[in-house]
């Protein structure tokens, strides 16, 4: 990977917040080499590292794509506004993460579209990028931008700025994409016949290809017909009929993501039938990973990112077949000793008591509700198979086990909804509360239950997908009255901001009409719009206005008769189940998951099928569910036993420059762990539901500031050969991060807070900024003039209160540095020339100097553009913080 000190962001990126989110470096990264890769990917997401890292399809992705000898896939984010700005204001382009290549290099450029709220951030990509924004004005050599996810299956409000969507699932469909566009770019075919040949693959939209007409029943412009005999009608969802091994391999180690767990998907599609749920819609039918598959997967995964907690996911996971097994085999085995186990999303009657003993026999987390309504018949409209009895009675269940925590999601605006219906919600969410409280042990924690309410948005592709949708000022009185409701009732019920959500309905259910709308909003400075409270209203309004577009038309209820902008892409189900699945909801009529037997408690193999116009095999599916029913995973492994072990406390010296500079204290404190784990250590754990790694860390480092020398102490079994066990940290280590030293420590050694009592920096100052104020003979007198000060007073101000403080007791030497510290300064991965100031300083129980304050002290209280390294951790009077081999009796590594 290409050093830190020459990437083209390492000058500023210290001044961006969280800037590891830029800069890649992360433990299970793949770099290849640029030059020796035929095709090249890039994956961009259209929202920030943090929620990009934790998207499950962009992990499938990374990693089917870089199995490919031939291919090169590579990862970039959408800049947060900081760094967008910090991007145009120096004219530089966004990058990819691995080889710090701009989006136009590459042959593909992949975006995943999970919601209609992030298309501005598309713009911003494509921008920023150096793309054409729009896919008629890119030249032969431009890169292919090809959607994909969810809203990829209704395209059209975007359409124009993409060259093509792969429909339904793309872990097999983008790398077979990828390749014919550059085998036809290498024969020189000319960029729309390279579109014409991607449309004949199946289960690719190219939006260039087909002609328009205006609707009049629906009211919005749809798709006609092909222009070209490649271009299919309707396009046929691309689908993987097999989950086989889940990929295990993927980068860790960088700034935490939203959902900071190794995520293993299970199932994907879902047999419930919500009828407002379009994943449950798209992605029939429910495919299973075999349960010892997923075993397999989840210890390959735990061995390679060293994670301490992991989710079960699907649509359903409480509906997978073999749950019970699974769970059981998970929680006993000797490798997932101190590891969460989560299973996501349950429905409320989804797990039995041995399933649900199980996930608590290993540390704990929320449990999750999602009743969506709040009265039976609203529940019966839109198909959520739980009734009141079912939730309470879980409530109970999962309280009496000792959780504490439980959430209830609910939904505003669906079809047919009263006031009465409305209302439900805060008087369930109270009777939950009620229950929760009953079911708790007298001596027991007390139980949080709080819910939170989204608007309804009608989605494509469901039975929903012709109804109406509340317009904004309804949304806003169903709030009110919701609050003042759960004030009455003393409950917590969370409201989400409307204004995202009748965007998210306009967007929904748009035509390609609204490409200009987007572009408009994004060039007024909509970006985020998935944010809680962060959608410009106004700004999308006015881009309305100026194209003589009414939101009403959008949102307004659709005859089912009616050709829809959607209506040419086929994601499977029928258009004839959808609409009887709308007619049955309007009748207040519920329809049983299929692929399950009419009766659960039953036995038998025959199972539901609507005929909703997918070629199911009933056969096969009754065969599969009978065996997993009936088979256990494997046998039962004896948990690892830790404590049973000799313990030792190890003390670790390691260095923390370059890319890893840029992780902040807490980064590092979660990450350590898992480093630890990765290279195999069984280290020792606090007791109690949330058990913690027994490691102590010495002073925190500014973010930013790279260091030649950080200490962690760990409480572990001991090590047979220390030696070895170096080698293996620094072989797992993400960029940045090396283990230099390591002592097993004496028995009651003080810890790292007792022992460091000093640091050593070396400050790089701007030399611009010294030859402005007298040069470096200006410097050099300053510093003595400091030093020979008897006191320094400063103010220091903390979360809005100033005191003052004098900072000199604790500056212990400052001087002018040489042109070794120079050459130190670059090996940590800061470029440029700087004027060279050495700062020793005290850490004490009081605190300590902070480097801003020092460096405004040189400056004569001016700001100074510098930089800084952190060489050396002492305790007082420069010793240091590792035990000599003398007082050991051992040989210090």
């Amino acid at each position: 990977m290409p050093s830190f000190a020459t990437h083209p962001y390492a000058s500023f990126i210290q001044e961006i917040e969280k800037p590891a989110r830029y800069v890649g470096g992360e433990w299970g990264q793949v770099r290849k080499p640029w030059d020796r890769t035929r095709v090249r990917i890039c994956l961009a997401f259209p929202d920030i590292f943090d929620i990009g890292m934790s998207h499950l399809g962009t992990r499938i992705l990374y990693a089917e794509l870089n199995e490919a000898p031939d291919m090169l896939c590579e990862r970039a984010f959408c800049p947060w506004t900081d760094m967008e700005r910090a991007l145009r204001e120096r004219g530089l382009p966004l990058l990819s993460l691995e080889n710090a290549k701009p989006l136009s290099a590459f042959h593909v450029v992949g975006i995943s579209l999970q919601h209609e709220l992030v298309y501005t951030n598309v713009l911003t990509l494509l921008d920023l990028g150096g793309i054409a924004l729009r896919s008629s004005e890119r030249a032969d050599s431009d890169p292919l931008v090809l959607g994909g996810g969810s809203v990829a299956s209704h395209p059209e409000p975007v359409a124009d700025f993409f060259d093509a969507f792969v429909i339904g699932d793309g872990e097999k469909k983008a790398a077979e994409v990828a390749r014919r566009w550059v085998e036809d770019l290498e024969r020189g075919v000319g960029r729309e016949e390279r579109l014409r040949h991607l449309a004949s693959l199946g289960g690719v939209y190219v939006p260039s290809l087909y002609e328009h007409r205006f609707d009049a029943r629906c009211g919005r412009e749809v798709v006609d017909r092909p222009r070209y005999s490649e271009a299919p009608l309707p396009v046929v969802r691309a689908t993987v009929p097999e989950l086989g091994m889940f990929p295990t391999r993927f980068p860790t180690g960088g700034p935490e993501a939203v959902f900071d767990r190794l995520s293993i998907e299970i199932a994907r599609g879902c047999s419930q039938g919500c009828r407002f749920c379009q994943g449950g819609m798209i992605f029939r039918p429910e495919r299973e990973r075999d349960p010892a598959t997923i075993v397999e997967c989840v210890l390959q995964s735990l061995a390679h990112s060293g994670q301490d907690e992991i989710s079960l996911t699907s649509l359903s996971p409480a509906d997978y077949t073999a749950m019970a097994p699974l769970v059981a085999q998970l929680s006993h085995h000797p490798s997932l000793s101190h590891v969460a186990l989560n299973v996501s999303s349950l429905r409320a009657y989804g797990l039995d008591d041995p399933t649900l003993d199980e996930i608590r026999r290993v540390r704990v987390s929320n449990l999750t509700f999602a009743p969506e309504a709040g009265t039976q018949r609203l529940r019966e409209v839109i198909n959520k198979n739980v009734t009141e009895e079912q939730l309470l009675e879980t409530v109970r269940r999962v309280v009496r086990r000792g959780w504490e925590r439980i959430k209830l999601y609910f939904m505003i605006g669906l079809p047919t909804e009263t006031q009465e219906d409305v209302e439900a919600i805060v008087q369930l969410t109270s009777r939950v509360r009620a229950e929760a409280r009953a079911a708790r042990e007298s001596k027991g924690r007390s139980v949080q239950v709080t819910a939170s309410a989204s608007t309804f948005v009608p989605k494509p592709h469901t039975p929903f997908q012709w109804a109406s949708m509340v317009d904004l000022d309804t949304v806003k009185e169903k709030h009110r009255r919701i609050v003042v409701w759960a004030r009455e009732h003393k409950v917590d019920i969370k409201m989400h901001e409307p204004h995202g959500s009748v965007l998210e309905g306009l967007l929904s259910r748009g035509d390609r009409r609204l490409g200009p709308v987007i572009e408009d909003a994004w060039r007024a400075g909509s970006r985020f719009d998935g944010w809680e409270g962060n959608v410009k209203w106004g700004i999308w309004l006015a881009a309305m206005e100026r194209h003589d577009l009414q939101l009403i038309d959008y949102i307004k209820e659709i005859p089912n008769e009616a050709t829809t902008p959607w209506s040419h892409i086929h994601v499977g189900v029928s258009e004839e189940f959808l609409r009887q699945e709308w007619e049955k909801a309007q009748r207040f009529k519920h329809t049983l998951p299929c692929l399950r037997p009419a009766d659960p408690a039953s036995k038998s193999d025959k199972l539901v099928c609507y005929h909703c116009g997918l070629d199911c095999d009933l056969e096969q599916a009754a065969r599969i569910r009978s065996q997993r029913m009936s088979a256990p995973v494997a046998d039962r492994a004896p948990a690892a036993m830790v404590a049973s072990c000799d313990t030792v406390q190890y003390r670790f010296c390691y260095e923390k420059i370059g890319r890893a500079s840029l992780l902040g204290h807490l980064d590092m404190v979660r990450e350590m762990p898992r480093i630890m784990r990765r290279a195999g250590f069984a280290v020792v754990y606090t007791q109690g539901f949330h058990p913690k790694a027994m490691m102590g860390f010495g002073p925190a480092l500014r973010l930013g500031v790279p260091s030649f020398e950080e200490y962690v102490d760990v409480k572990m079994q001991e090590l047979a050969n220390p030696e070895e066990g170096l080698a293996k940290l620094n072989a797992i280590c993400p960029e940045g991060i090396r283990f230099v030293r390591m002592v097993r420590l004496p028995d009651k050694a003080p810890s790292l807070v007792q022992a460091i009592g000093e640091a050593r920096m070396l400050l790089g100052i701007d030399p611009s900024a010294v030859e402005a104020r007298g040069g470096v003979s200006w410097l050099k007198e300053r510093l003595g003039e400091l030093m020979s000060s008897e006191s320094l007073p400063w103010i220091r101000n903390h979360k809005g209160k100033e005191r003052t403080l004098d900072l000199r007791p604790w500056i212990l030497e400052l001087r002018m540095g040489t042109e070794d510290d120079a050459v130190r300064m670059s090996e940590a991965g800061i470029p440029g020339s700087w004027v060279m100031v050495r700062l020793h300083h005290a850490l004490t129980a009081q605190g300590s100097v902070r480097i801003d304050e020092v460096v405004a002290l040189m400056g004569e209280r001016e700001a100074l553009p510098y930089r800084a390294v952190r060489v050396a951790l002492t305790k007082t009077g420069g010793r240091s913080v590792m035990p000599s081999a003398e007082a050991l009796g051992v040989e210090v590594l």
